[in-house]
């Protein structure tokens, strides 16, 4: 009896003992039986030549080893280890303690039917999707405490909207470590490393030499996806050496570098970036125009991407970027450096930057003009462009901008205006706004330093030291107005020693500008100190040569062939009226004109000029006051209407006094063969000008003239009827002075005839005329100045010398009438005023020869006796002048005539001035 309790405790005993030992032939069996098992399986589903080295299962920890496991070539994994928490099991939550992954190789493949191959393995999904979950309905929940794979080649074959998608990802490292910060929430760390990664998707291909990505995301616990619980996240990514093909393979863009900082994704699935830093940028081919476009670096600092919100980056750098042959293009673009502060980006499109400067902008060769350009800096302020295009800007800045023809420039490529270069020291806009129907407006905009020249030529074109626009607005490219517009220290053009001279202020009021016309309600012109010259040639210095293009003819351009830009310039130009036009007291205009010689050379020195309104159409008249000094003592005054145009048209009264006449030498020389020493002019004149013709009234008073000798022959003398020299002689009053009146008429628009020959006949007229009227007065009724076609016969040689009305004696006789007698006491005092010298040539008529019978008994008489008879009338005639006080050096004799030409001749003394 007492053996009994003992047998029953052995029995107990061995019965334990045999089920520990069955469970230990069962746990040491159970990692076989699963490694079959998972064979059988992977069998089943498409790899028959699966195989798994060795399984190592311990349940007590809840951890398995998987080692060799292959499935064709396509999936191969060196060892596999996981660990599994048994007790949350009993809360339908798999908790992974650890999975380890390392060694491998994973190739996910889609075939033409749309099933998806995993290696050998085939992944088929026959029943419908259900959600596992308890009888009560609630989802299982899978935790991921710790992860890590490394070494795994993962390959992706499919196809995506009718394209290729293949992805070749070497990992290298993934690393995943999950724990809990407080009851809903948990903390995931993440790595990720990669070797070089070949994507190929929608017709692209994407190479990348190394991925590195590590940071942190916040997920809500609870979820039965990671993703789904995702709060908050914080990552780093850095990318090496990628590279953008299109299908082709044709290069699209690189990079060498790119490192994500700082990126932060939440719930919401917005995101946001402390940095993004792009590294060698370059972008080629249809992206790039045809081009390169590159930049050594760019950055990008606190993004903010909201999921259905503005983006919005506080600052945005760009470092080394340029741009070469866009659209197949010469011209090179390069950027020393851009940096933008605080860009937002709406999704209606809408625009702000609070802030833009670039650096070291320049161009070899721009498009269609062959310059080079260079701009050292540029600064934007406050621009805003809204959902329907408004564009407002708070300010612009440019300095030292210069566009600059380079030598071996294309002269083909190259019309007028690109032979032009620009130098801006500065350039300032303020409150500029635009809108999508193209109204504008600019606050106000300032150029300083400007330079233009021309550099085939070296011609300077103009300086100015500063451009002031106030009050700009643009209603389209036709239409606008501004306020005001100052231009101060304007150089004018000059080339070599040529030199037009200097504005030192403009200054215009009011402008209102459309397609018809440009009306200026004021212009004012201050500080003027220009020079116009004219060449030996004709041509006016610099003008003329402004008009070209400055090139060589054999570099010209050909002419572009007419087309619609051709045929717009035949439309009506735009009217330009000024409402008031004013030079400022002290400007100064100086002339020169070397196309005669001696060269005129004078200034005008501005005391008052106003004229209202300006009307360059003529449609309107506009009143001239003008009030200028003239050399040292001269003096002008214009004053009246003039309606300038294509048919010009005046009334104006012009008042010079004192003008020095040595300064018109110059002119008169050609026509008159003299020069002028010394001399005054006062004029008063009243010209009228309408149709194309000039008609005017001019009253000369001419002080102290003193002529000198010229080497110019002086043709339009030959016309006079008595020399220059006396018939300014008879001129002059008892002070030396001239008076004359000068009518002016001809055509202005006869291409052969310039107003200085139109006065210099008008002055020739004057002087013959005036001469001949002051004899005439002096020695009426007896007699006057006579010319050639007047005498009653050929027998004076020298008929081209003025000559006076002769004294006549009856036939037969030498002795003088009484009116005869009065008559030479009238020629003496003319001599005697005027200093004249006169030649006394007696003639006899052959008729005086012939007897004459009762009642007036006249002998027949010989021609010497008509010699003699001629000889005697010269002498009285000589003796009555003489006993008046002529001195007797100023009368001359000359041999006697007979006149036997005219029957009806006259005996008479033939009177000659000399």
């Amino acid at each position: 009896m007492s053996d009994a309790p003992k047998i029953r405790g052995y029995r107990w005993f061995i019965w334990i003992c045999a089920m520990m030992l069955l469970s230990v032939m069962l746990l040491s069996l159970l990692p076989e039986m699963i490694r079959m098992g998972a064979q059988h399986w992977l069998r089943d589903h498409g790899a028959p030549q699966a195989q798994i080295d060795d399984i190592d299962f311990n349940p007590f920890t809840g951890s398995i080893a998987l080692i060799g496991l292959r499935a064709g070539d396509g999936m191969q994994v060196k060892r596999l280890t996981l660990q599994v928490d048994w007790l949350p099991l009993w809360q339908q939550v798999v908790m992974i303690r650890s999975l380890q992954l390392h060694g491998g190789r994973l190739d996910l493949r889609q075939d033409k039917q749309g099933d998806w191959q995993l290696g050998d393995i085939l992944l088929r999904d026959d029943a419908s999707p259900t959600e596992v979950s308890d009888a009560a309905g609630k989802p299982w929940q899978i935790a991921p405490a710790d992860v890590q794979l490394s070494d795994i080649d993962l390959h992706l074959d499919a196809a995506m909207s009718d394209k290729e998608l293949s992805l070749s990802l070497p990992l290298e490292l993934l690393m995943l470590h999950l724990q809990p910060t407080h009851a809903a929430e948990h903390r995931m760390n993440l790595r990720v490393q990669t070797g070089p990664v070949a994507l190929t998707a929608a017709g692209y291909q994407v190479a990348y030499t190394m991925l590195d990505t590590n940071g942190y995301l916040s997920l809500a616990s609870g979820q039965p996806d990671l993703l789904a619980g995702l709060m908050s996240g914080t990552l780093r990514i850095g990318l090496d050496h990628i590279s953008l093909k299109d299908e082709q393979g044709h290069p699209l863009a690189s990079l060498d570098s790119v490192v994500v900082s700082d990126l932060g994704v939440l719930a919401d699935h917005s995101a946001s970036a402390g940095s993004v830093q792009l590294g060698a940028i370059n972008i080629v081919g249809k992206w790039a125009d045809d081009g390169e476009i590159t930049a050594r670096a760019v950055k990008l600092q606190d993004i903010q991407l909201p999921a259905k919100g503005t983006l919005s980056v506080a600052s945005l750098s760009l470092d080394a970027v340029a741009a070469v042959g866009l659209n197949k293009g010469a011209a090179n673009i390069a950027v020393d450096g851009l940096n933008a502060q605080q860009l937002t980006v709406a999704p209606d499109g809408a625009t702000a930057l609070a802030g833009l400067e670039v650096a070291g902008i320049s161009s070899d060769k721009l498009p269609e003009s062959a310059h080079q350009m260079h701009l050292q800096q540029l600064q934007a302020k406050s621009f805003v462009m809204d959902a329907a295009r408004k564009i407002r800007l708070g300010s612009l800045q440019l300095a030292e901008l210069s566009l600059e023809r380079p030598d071996k420039a294309d002269p083909a490529a190259v019309d007028a205006l690109g032979m032009v270069n620009l130098k801006l020291q500065q350039l300032q806009a303020e409150s500029f706004a635009m809108d999508a129907g193209q109204q504008m407006q600019l606050a106000s905009l300032q150029l300083s330093g400007l330079k233009l020249d021309r550099q085939a030529d070296d011609m300077k074109l103009a300086a100015i030291d500063r451009i002031r626009l106030g009050g700009l607005s643009m209603a389209g490219a036709e239409r606008g107005r501004f306020d005001t517009l100052a231009i101060d220290g304007l150089i004018l053009p000059a080339s070599g020693k040529r030199k037009m001279g200097r504005i030192g202020s403009v200054k215009v009021e009011g402008a209102d500008l459309d397609q018809a016309s440009y009306r200026v309600k004021r212009l004012r012109l201050g500080g003027v100190d220009v020079y116009l010259s004219r060449e030996s040639d004709g041509s006016v210095a610099l003008i003329d040569q402004l008009a070209g293009t400055g090139m060589p003819a054999e570099e010209k351009p050909a002419a572009k062939p007419a087309g619609k830009a051709a045929a717009g310039k035949e439309g009506a130009s735009p009217r330009i009226l000024i409402d008031e036009l004013v030079l400022e007291k002290g400007s100064r205009i100086s002339v020169r004109d070397e196309s005669v010689s001696p060269a005129f050379n004078t200034s005008m020195v501005i005391e008052k000029m106003h004229f209202a309104p300006l009307d360059l159409s003529g449609k309107r008249p506009g009143s001239l006051d003008a009030h200028l000094k003239l050399g040292e003592a001269g003096q002008l005054v214009v004053t009246g209407e003039v309606r300038p145009g294509p048919v010009p048209a005046a009334q104006v009264n012009i008042s010079l006094k004192r003008f020095k006449l040595p300064e018109l030498s110059g002119y008169v020389e050609p026509d008159f063969g003299k020069s002028i020493r010394t001399g005054q002019l006062d004029l008063d004149s009243s010209v009228s000008i309408a149709d194309g013709h000039i008609d005017a009234g001019n009253k000369l008073l001419i002080r102290s003239l003193t002529l000198g000798d010229s080497d110019q022959p002086g043709k339009a003398t030959q016309g006079l009827t008595m020399p220059l020299g006396m018939s300014l002689d008879m001129l002059r009053d008892g002070r030396g002075d001239i008076a004359l009146d000068v009518p002016v008429k001809g055509l202005l628009n006869d291409p052969n005839i310039n107003i200085h020959d139109i006065i210099n006949k008008a002055l020739l007229s004057s002087l013959s005329s005036g001469a001949m009227t002051y004899a005439a007065l002096v020695l009426q009724p007896y007699g006057s100045i006579l010319v050639a076609a007047n005498l009653a016969s050929g027998l004076i040689s020298d008929a081209a010398k003025p000559r006076l009305t002769p004294i006549i004696f009856e036939p037969q006789s030498s002795v003088l009438t009484a009116p005869m007698t009065e008559y030479a006491g009238k020629i003496a005092g003319l001599m005697k005023e005027k200093g004249l010298r006169l030649q006394i040539c007696g003639v006899a008529t052959a008729g005086e020869g012939v007897a004459v019978a009762a009642p007036e008994h006249a002998p027949a008489m010989s021609d010497r006796q008509l010699l003699r008879l001629a000889t005697e009338r010269s002498d009285h005639v000589q003796q009555a002048i003489a006993s008046h006080g002529v001195a007797t050096d100023q009368l001359f004799g000359c041999r006697p005539q007979v006149d036997t030409a005219k029957s009806n001749a006259r005996p008479r003394v033939e009177l000659i001035l000399d």
